[in-house]
């Protein structure tokens, strides 16, 4: 079966040797790290619209629009434009390269082999390196930033990859989420991106219990 599908990756980040971290700037100026030598920041947000169902419709509201007020609260404060904080790039391999709030975010080009998907998932992890270390040297010595390929922070946070897939929108709806939603529930078994340890050991009694999904 022929399909087109991509990868988006959020990663932890954090700033080891300091009592208190801003992840946001941090994650900011990591990305702002990939154009110091001529990478272009630009991208349209033109035809971007969140609201907008894949059922067919318009959502008057979304649950996080309350989470984006009080992000615009606190981001109206900072020296920079909205398109600073989001630092968006279009990578020279097609990838996404943005700052997605509090983590630096590497989406794929659009693949079509897992060979494809792998290799390219595997440059975002090469690309967010470099860019690290490009960072570090700007710290002092007794700070570093370090990168996490995970999916929560135990502090109740959660996060990670996500998968698309391009459908026709010819296919109803309907017929999307009897197909998929089996596959959803039932690859957790297989590739449930799990961890030891919960978002509250002392209150579960169960220190080093292990989950076999993040969510």
């Amino acid at each position: 079966m022929k399909r087109v599908f991509g990868l988006e990756t959020e990663y932890g980040i954090t700033v080891s040797g300091v009592e208190s971290v801003d992840v946001v700037a941090e994650s900011i100026e990591l990305v702002r790290c990939y154009t110091e030598h001529g990478a272009l920041m630009k991208w349209d947000y033109e035809l971007e619209d969140p609201h907008l169902d894949a059922r067919g419709f318009r959502a008057r509201e979304l649950l996080q629009d309350t989470d984006e007020s009080a992000y615009y609260e606190i981001d109206k404060n900072r020296p920079l434009s909205f398109e600073e904080i989001k630092s968006d790039l279009v990578l020279s391999n097609g990838a996404r390269f943005y700052n997605d709030h509090a983590h630096p975010e590497y989406s794929t080009p659009e693949c079509t082999t897992l060979r494809q998907i792998i290799a390219q998932d595997k440059a975002g992890e090469r690309i967010l390196a470099e860019c690290a270390r490009r960072r570090n040297q700007k710290l002092p010595p007794a700070n570093e930033v370090r990168l996490y390929k995970n999916n929560t922070d135990f502090f109740g946070h959660s996060y990670g990859c996500h998968d698309n897939y391009l459908v026709s929108r010819e296919v109803a709806w309907d017929r999307i989420v009897a197909g998929i939603l089996p596959f959803l529930i039932t690859r957790q078994i297989f590739a449930g991106a799990g961890k030891m340890g919960t978002e509250a050991e002392s209150a579960s009694g169960e220190p080093g219990a292990y989950q076999i999904s993040q969510r």
